[in-house]
């Protein structure tokens, strides 16, 4: 089995998306939904991309954007890829798909059933998150484990909402995901991360996969 991928979300502050690629994440998700508390406006997105390392991914966070929006950030900003946490149907990630650019598409789950949502979706990565009223996402509630023992094999899952670093080995013991996403319980307010406390994510990341036996 290959190492639980991780993604941070939420990030502001260009000299934390420096510290925190160069930690090891995989991905640095930036919030480009306006009313988030991690709202980052495109006039300062170039500047924050620019410290992405070479190892790890862009990815801007949108809701129910046009396709064009998506289009002109892409060619502009040269981001990565997108984070659909809106109502995104299956065509739009198909046009997304066509156009060349890279997606990660949530879905908010109310009932265990709703994984099949994934299978009407063109084959990628899905981000798993709680539904709420409220909130397209970064609620910090957890999922009930047992929703997620009958993921496809050929979809590749990320696990989002309520993971920690007192709780990530648990999860990832039951689950077993293709990756992790985490903001809000890495924070010390919103946008603004705990360094120390994502490096020790980090440790415990290495230390669950040297002990499961993980390759690199």
């Amino acid at each position: 089995m290959n190492r639980i991928r991780v993604k941070i979300c939420g990030l502001t502050i260009p000299e934390q998306v420096k510290e925190i690629s160069d930690i090891g994440a995989d991905a640095i998700g930036f919030m480009l939904y306006p009313k988030s508390p991690r709202f980052v406006s495109l006039a300062n997105l170039p500047s924050l991309i620019s410290q992405v390392g070479v190892f790890t991914h862009s990815v801007g966070v949108v809701v129910n954007e046009k396709i064009d929006f998506l289009t002109q950030v892409h060619e502009k900003t040269n981001i990565d890829m997108f984070q659909l946490h809106g109502d995104e149907s299956p065509a739009y990630c198909q046009e997304l798909t066509n156009k060349g650019i890279k997606w990660i598409k949530a879905v908010r789950m109310q009932k265990q059933e709703d994984i099949q949502t994934i299978l009407a979706y063109p084959k990628g990565t899905f981000l798993v998150d709680i539904w709420d009223k409220d909130k397209y996402g970064g609620t910090g509630k957890e999922i009930p484990e047992n929703w997620l023992t009958h993921i496809p094999t050929e979809y590749n899952v990320i696990l989002a909402g309520g993971i920690s670093v007192e709780n990530v080995e648990q999860k990832l013991t039951k689950v077993r995901p293709y990756g992790i996403d985490l903001s809000s319980s890495l924070e010390s307010q919103p946008g603004v991360k705990d360094i120390e406390k994502t490096k020790r994510l980090f440790d415990v990341l290495t230390h669950w996969q040297q002990t499961n036996s993980i390759n690199p």
